[in-house]
């Protein structure tokens, strides 16, 4: 209900707080990827956060700049996050940030699926009012670099909200051969591929996949009710994939610190 657009209110976020031009934008999961930047030496910096965003700026990680954004707290849910997305090439006119999106998803009669990170081959706009997309096709996700650091891959769908997920919308995108579903990551490739830069921002996207919505009553329907257990027992997976995630970028080498053991055996170099 806000006269101020979500865009707006994330610029000004950045600019009251210092944060510009970021090398390395990591959205979702913050805590587990500043916990593994603090196992690497680099201190928690001051948590900026107010009714926008809540974020971690991290000014000199290796000599690059990297911003963590937090998704919980649902400020940036479902279409605002298209316009975060804007705000951060906005925000960064000197670079060319590279993005990691890791949130958490369900699985669409797909079991199997949950307890595991997926990275999605194809996107689409899963929510059935029409109004709220001009589009539903599916949209190949050109360059996700995440794709060679799991297994599982998926074709996934972004719905606005969880109410439209009912038994009917299930058996729908089944059959559109949607594997996962969550309500963020169609609006940020959608505004990365929108972008006049966006052929040249490389992408990790991976999810977290949570529950299970079956499109029949059975055995193997895990329900919403796990998801918060799934999240606590999977913090070493969740630790793992970041710190392969930090690697492949560049931020972290594999040389052990010198009198230390670190559980990850990697150290902060300087460049």
């Amino acid at each position: 209900m806000s006269p101020v657009s979500p865009r707006s209110e994330y610029l000004a976020f950045f600019k009251r707080y210092g944060i510009g031009n970021p090398d390395f934008v990591v959205i979702g999961f913050m805590g587990d990827a500043s916990a593994v930047l603090r196992e690497m030496g680099f201190p928690r910096p001051e948590t900026f956060s107010d009714e926008s965003l809540r974020a971690l700026w991290y000014p000199n990680v290796n000599g690059k700049k990297m911003l963590l954004i937090s998704i919980n707290g649902n400020r940036i849910f479902a279409s605002r996050s298209r316009h975060l997305m804007e705000a951060i090439y906005d925000s960064a006119p000197e670079s060319r940030p590279l993005v990691s999106f890791f949130g958490s998803a369900g699985a669409i009669d797909a079991p199997d699926l949950v307890g595991k990170i997926v990275a999605p081959t194809r996107l689409m706009c899963a929510d059935p009012f029409p109004q709220t997309t001009s589009r539903g096709d599916l949209v190949h996700l050109v360059r996700n670099r995440a794709l060679d650091l799991v297994r599982s891959h998926a074709t996934h769908g972004s719905i606005e909200s969880v109410v439209v997920e009912t038994k009917e919308w299930a058996k729908r995108v089944k059959r559109q051969r949607v594997n996962t579903v969550d309500q963020e990551l169609y609006h940020v490739i959608d505004a990365i591929h929108s972008s006049p830069r966006g052929a040249e921002t490389d992408i990790y996207a991976a999810l977290l996949v949570t529950d299970n919505v079956a499109i029949e009553a059975s055995a193997n329907d895990v329900t919403l009710q796990a998801a918060e257990e799934i999240i606590a027992a999977s913090a070493p997976l969740r630790q793992k994939f970041l710190l392969d995630l930090f690697r492949r970028q560049g931020i972290l080498t594999d040389h052990v610190v010198s009198g230390a053991e670190p559980s990850y055996r990697v150290v902060q170099t300087v460049r």
